[in-house]
C-alpha cells in the first residue's frame, strides 16, 4: 500500500490467444530490467502491474472499461500511473477520459481524477491512416508507389492463421477501426465513414487530464533503394517472414512514401503528428528552430539525425521536453525498447512521485491484470 502501482499497457496484436491473457507476453522486459536496476530507484516507489488484453476482439472503449473494472478490483482507491505502448495508449485514454469508477470512495469519477500521470510510447493518438482503407487513400498515392503501398497494406493486415472472428484486412474489425485517422487536420473528405469519430470523440472526453500526459513520438528514416524495398516484398509474397524491424522498415516506405508524405514522417506505423498529440490550428507566423507543432500535452521526439540529446536552446517551445537523435531514427518497436527511449521513461516515472515515500520490497509483478 505505500507503494504507487505502475500499470503497464501493451499495444495491438501484442496478446492474440485468449488462452495468454494471464501470461506475461514479455512486452516489456527491456523496461522492466530498468525498473528493478539498483540505481533506477523505481522499484522503490512503484509496484508493476501490466494489463493485457487479447487484440481484435474488441473495440478500444470496451477493454478501457474492463481496465477501468480492474482497477476498481484490483486497486480500488489508490491513485496510480500509467505507461502505454501504441494502441495502449487509446485504451488508457478512453479510460481517463470515458469510464468512471463504478465502486469504492472514486465511484463516479473519471478513470483521469485517479491518475498521477500518463506516459504513452508511440500512441497514435489520431489514428494512422495505414489503418485506413485503401479505397479512402487512393488519392494521396503517387502512381509510382501503388505497388509498395498495396503490397505493405496487404502484408501488414493479413490474417494470422486459425484467428476466430473477422480478418483484420477489413477496415471495420476491431482493433484496426479503433486505429484509423481521426481526420484532426481534414485531410479526408468530410463526409467518409472512414474517418475514426470514436477516436476523435475519445480526445475531446480527455482534453481535461491532457496536462497530465508526457507523449513520447518516434520517426524513422523512410527511404530504402529500390532493390531492398523489392527483395522484401518479393519475400513476403513468397511467405516469408520478415522481422520486426524490416517489417518496420518497409512499413515506413509505405506509410510516409506511398502516401506521398501528406501525413509527414513516421516510425512504421504512426506518423509524428499523431503520436506527437499534434494540434491542428498551430498558425504561427514565425516557426522556431525544430518546429513539428502545436501539441495538446508535453513531449518527447526521438528523430533521425546526429548529436544525440539536443541543446535547451535548440527546443522549440515550452511543452517539448527533449529531442533525442540517433542515425536512422526509431522506429515503432524502438519506442518500446530503445536504451536511449527507455532512459527518458525512467527519468520521467520517478519525477512523477515525491521522493519521501516509505521504501518497502517490490511485490512479484503482476501477469494478466491489474
Amino acid at each position: 500500500q505505500s507503494k504507487t502501482p505502475l500499470i503497464l499497457i501493451h499495444g495491438i496484436q501484442a496478446t492474440t490467444d485468449s488462452a495468454n491473457v494471464e501470461t506475461d507476453n514479455k512486452t516489456w522486459a527491456e523496461f522492466v530490467k530498468l525498473f528493478n536496476a539498483k540505481d533506477s530507484g523505481l522499484d522503490r516507489r512503484y509496484s508493476l502491474y501490466l494489463f493485457q488484453y487479447c487484440s481484435d476482439r474488441e473495440p478500444v472503449s470496451t477493454i478501457a472499461a474492463k481496465l477501468r473494472d480492474l482497477i476498481d478490483q484490483k486497486i480500488p482507491g489508490r491513485q496510480h500511473v500509467i505507461v502505454a505502448h501504441s494502441m495502449g495508449g487509446l485504451v488508457a485514454k478512453s479510460y481517463i477520459g470515458e469510464t468512471e469508477h463504478t465502486r469504492g470512495v472514486w465511484k463516479g469519477k473519471k478513470g483521469g481524477e485517479t491518475t498521477i500521470g500518463f506516459i504513452t510510447l508511440a500512441t497514435p493518438h489520431h489514428g494512422t491512416p495505414g489503418a485506413n482503407d485503401p479505397v479512402t487513400m487512393k488519392r494521396f498515392v503517387p502512381d509510382k508507389f501503388e505497388a509498395i503501398y498495396n503490397g505493405v497494406q496487404q502484408y501488414y493486415w493479413r490474417s494470422e492463421k486459425g484467428k476466430s472472428g473477422p480478418s483484420v484486412r477489413s477496415p471495420s474489425a476491431p482493433n484496426r477501426s479503433d486505429l484509423r485517422w481521426d481526420n484532426y487536420d481534414l485531410k479526408l473528405d468530410a463526409s467518409s465513414k472512414d474517418i475514426n469519430a470514436d477516436l476523435a470523440r475519445s480526445n475531446r472526453a480527455f482534453a481535461p487530464f491532457s496536462s497530465k500526459l508526457i507523449a513520447y513520438g518516434g520517426t524513422a528514416a523512410s527511404t530504402l533503394s529500390v532493390f531492398e524495398t523489392g527483395a522484401m516484398l518479393l519475400e513476403t509474397r513468397m511467405g516469408g517472414q520478415l522481422n520486426e524491424h524490416r517489417l518496420l522498415a518497409l512499413a515506413n516506405v509505405g506509410l510516409v512514401n506511398g502516401l506521398g508524405r501528406h501525413f509527414g514522417d513516421a516510425d512504421g506505423l504512426v506518423p509524428f503528428v499523431s503520436s506527437l498529440f499534434c494540434n491542428a490550428d498551430a498558425t504561427l507566423t514565425e516557426r522556431p528552430p525544430n518546429y513539428i507543432c502545436m501539441s495538446t500535452s508535453r513531449v518527447r521526439r526521438f528523430e533521425p539525425g546526429g548529436g544525440g540529446e539536443q541543446a535547451v536552446s535548440q527546443l522549440p517551445d515550452k511543452d517539448t521536453l527533449s529531442i533525442f537523435r540517433a542515425s536512422r531514427g526509431f522506429n515503432h518497436l524502438d519506442m518500446l525498447t530503445n536504451a536511449d527511449v527507455l532512459k527518458y521513461l525512467v527519468k520521467d516515472l520517478a519525477a512523477l512521485l515525491p521522493t519521501n515515500q516509505k521504501q518497502i520490497m517490490i511485490r512479484p509483478l503482476k501477469s494478466g491484470k491489474p
